[in-house]
């Protein structure tokens, strides 16, 4: 295949791949690994060999480590939301603007470099698979950790004509990970329960229904206070007689009025 051929069709499908994700569509673990490690295998192959000169290496790292930091804000741009239970996924303009931009780099780049050496630029010019691998592969990376932290379910693959889709277990488990074991409440698209969908949060032993607070025990209704054993009401004095001041009194009076009665009889 000739290269402008080439060219040619790696833009047409970068351009059907940002007017599917412009409308949105469920985030699709396998096209989003799988597919930028296959551009990315073949792309190594066209430069193996190929390369002749530290100048062309360096140009080549340099445009693929260009690819992979923008392929990194790309996945930090596009809009993650949830429906059906999945993650859905949606580019937004500032997604377009840096693929754009992330072309216009790769191309500018090949165009410097076959200014300044032509042959060169030959070796280059066979990297564009390589470089837009990376960065695809970097982007898909970085949605799938977003859409798991998040909360999100995300399938492996999509199902055809009708049929469920393609869930992935080492999705969930790292997506219960991320989260702590837990997930939103929902349904997704298989018609199985999610998993991390064990006992709801929050719902235990309601706090502060145990024992009422302040009925246990009555305060201030044991022994009544006043009412024991009272000083007005002491059976002492009506067992043994105390005397008292007036009985003093009368018996000063008694004894005088005797004394006179002895003087009287001696005279």
């Amino acid at each position: 295949m000739s290269g402008p051929v080439e060219v040619v069709l790696i833009l047409a499908a970068v351009c059907y791949i940002l007017v599917r994700r412009m409308m949105g569509e469920p985030a699709e673990g396998k096209r989003m690994l799988i597919l930028p490690a296959v551009l990315l295998v073949i792309g190594l192959s066209d430069v193996t060999g190929v390369l002749k000169t530290p100048m062309s290496v360096v140009f080549l790292l340099a445009t693929a480590a260009i690819s992979v930091g923008i392929g990194a804000l790309r996945g930090a741009s596009v809009r993650i939301t949830q429906r059906g239970g999945l993650a859905f996924v949606q580019y937004t303009g500032l997604t377009v603007t840096l693929w754009v931009i992330n072309l216009a780099i790769k191309f500018g780049a090949n165009f410097v470099l076959a200014a300044v050496d032509p042959k060169d630029a030959a070796g280059v010019s066979n990297s564009l698979l390589l470089t837009l691998g990376a960065g695809m592969l970097v982007e898909g990376l970085v949605v799938l950790a977003r859409a798991l932290r998040g909360g999100h379910r995300v399938m492996w693959a999509q199902g055809k004509d009708g049929a469920p889709h393609r869930m992935s277990p080492f999705l969930d488990n790292l997506g219960n990970n991320l989260n702590g074991g837990s997930r939103p409440d929902a349904t997704d698209a298989t018609g199985d329960a999610p998993t991390g969908y064990g006992q709801p949060t929050g719902y235990g032993q309601p706090t502060g229904y145990g024992q009422p607070t302040g009925y246990g025990q009555p305060t201030g209704y044991g022994q009544p206070t006043g009412y024991g054993q009272s000083d007005d009401y002491d059976r002492s004095g009506y067992d043994q007689y105390t005397s008292r001041p007036a009985d003093g009194f009368f018996g000063g009076l008694d004894g005088r009025r005797d004394a006179r009665r002895r003087r009287h009889n001696r005279r």
